[in-house]
């Protein structure tokens, strides 16, 4: 069986959505890589004292705050009056436009659930899209990301492990406390949430359908499999 592997880069850029934002911590170590605000998400990085390199969508959440950002040197402020889409998929799409590719994204959860989940949905959806991105969320110390081939990391002792089907997926495990065996984790069934690390290396074999992966973050750098 051939696994992949994870590695850890450096993001191309930080998409910031207008959801729980991090402390200011979060961009100082984050520094030089920019930060792409989705429109209100400025207002939130305004409040920490954090200037994004852009700010990107209708910006309706702005409007009263825009001849302060204009006035700032060096942001990029890209205005799409689309309401076909959202100021999430907006910023992807500038962000890809510039050649990104390794992306962060923070802010994806807080406020009404419907819209954290249907950020949720956009981020499985671009990870998996034609000109697929390398899609890592940030919250709380933690990274999530896309898994669909079989892969093995490296993991400390009892670092917590979270599998979390999208919205089904059938693996093998081996390296946690709680493995599975050709088993199937499914939304609304059966889930895979706060497991823990019992081998420096753990494996995960996915034999069908797909998960996000929930591991302890390692700033400044994001995830990737490769």
């Amino acid at each position: 069986m051939s696994f992949k592997t994870i590695q850890f880069v450096l993001p191309d850029v930080i998409i910031c959505l207008n959801g729980t934002v991090p402390e200011k911590v979060f961009f100082e170590r984050m520094i030089p890589i920019p930060i792409a605000a989705a429109d209100g998400a400025a207002k939130k990085l305004r409040e920490r004292g954090i200037t994004p390199s852009y700010i990107v969508g209708d910006l309706d959440s702005i409007f009263e705050e825009l001849n302060f950002w204009r006035e700032q040197k060096g942001i990029i402020i890209h205005e799409v009056s689309d309401q076909n889409s959202t100021d999430y998929e907006k910023t992807i799409a500038f962000v890809r436009e510039r050649g990104s590719k390794n992306i962060l994204v923070c802010g994806l959860h807080g406020g009404d659930l419907d819209h954290t989940l249907n950020n949720w949905s956009i981020t499985k959806r671009e990870s998996a899209s034609t000109q697929a991105l390398n899609l890592a969320i940030f919250d709380n110390g933690k990274t999530a990301f896309s898994v669909r081939e079989s892969i093995q990391f490296d993991a400390g002792a009892d670092d917590m492990i979270s599998l979390i089907p999208q919205p089904k997926v059938r693996l093998t495990t081996s390296g946690l406390e709680w493995n599975l065996n050709n088993e199937e984790l499914e939304l609304g069934r059966r889930e895979g949430a706060r497991n823990r690390a019992t081998a420096p290396k753990v494996r995960l074999e996915i034999h069908a359908g797909e998960l996000f992966l929930f591991l302890k973050a390692n700033l400044p750098y994001m995830p990737i499999i490769a």
